[in-house]
């Protein structure tokens, strides 16, 4: 086969890799980069075919565990979730269970709050669902409602009696 058919196979395999994100097409693609190699050292097809084949079995077999692992880290749901407890800052205002905007690690997110949310008010987040954030208000002690009061019993802000 000629060499530019190789290539060719290669360069549809390269684009259809940068669509896919599979991790896959893109070790299927170098094989038939490097069978572009041998063909300009041969025309014999069946020796182009054995190293096309040889070449994409390597690559999957070796790269098969760390393209798993790379793709199951990066989602969504874990950078979401890595969130809570974080502390974030509010940037547009919000009505008790009304959407504001916070700002959380240099982010931007969408936030519910029980309780009215101001411009420049320092929350924590508390939970994650999606993209939206379920915030809650800092008090200057660092406590958020809920929190236990000095004498380790539950209490709001630990300023009841």
């Amino acid at each position: 086969m000629p060499w530019w058919v190789w290539l060719l196979a290669a360069l549809a395999l390269g684009g259809a890799e940068l669509l896919s994100g599979t991790f896959v097409l893109m070790w299927i693609g170098l094989a038939a980069l490097v069978t572009t190699v041998v063909a300009l050292a041969t025309d014999v097809l069946w020796v182009q075919a054995v190293c096309f084949v040889v070449v994409s079995v390597v690559l999957l077999w070796f790269t098969r565990g760390p393209s798993r692992r790379l793709r199951q880290r990066r989602t969504y749901a874990g950078q979401v979730e890595s969130l809570v407890g974080a502390t974030a800052t509010v940037v547009t205002p919000a009505e008790p269970e009304g959407l504001a905007t916070v700002r959380v690690r240099g982010q931007v997110w969408s936030a519910r709050s029980r309780h009215p949310l101001v411009p420049g008010q320092t929350v924590v987040v508390v939970a994650a669902a999606g993209p939206v954030l379920e915030v809650a208000a800092v008090d200057g002690q660092g406590r958020t409602p809920g929190d236990a009061r000095p004498d380790g019993r539950p209490g709001e802000r630990g300023n009841e009696a």
